[in-house]
């Protein structure tokens, strides 16, 4: 029973990974993927790296402790 939901949750990261590697569209515009998470993780990252005197390596960590508290009462049962 273990292994075959261990084999069900790999086969769904793979595919999973298989579709979002294909998000890009054609042309200019910025797919729904890039324009929905990519661009304003970005922005915030240039922000926080502003914040610190331009350590991009700090940023990172204080985005990761963020994201890490809002999802805090997700992970706790």
């Amino acid at each position: 029973m273990k292994k075959s939901r261990i084999f069900g949750l790999g086969i769904f990261f793979l595919i999973g990974a298989i579709l979002l590697s294909g998000c890009q569209q054609q042309g200019n515009e910025p797919s729904f993927f890039q324009s929905t998470f990519v661009e304003p993780l970005a922005g915030l990252i240039h922000l926080f790296a502003e914040l610190t005197g331009g350590s991009f390596g700090l940023a990172i960590i204080m985005i990761t402790f963020l994201i890490r508290v809002v999802v805090m009462p997700l992970m706790l049962k």
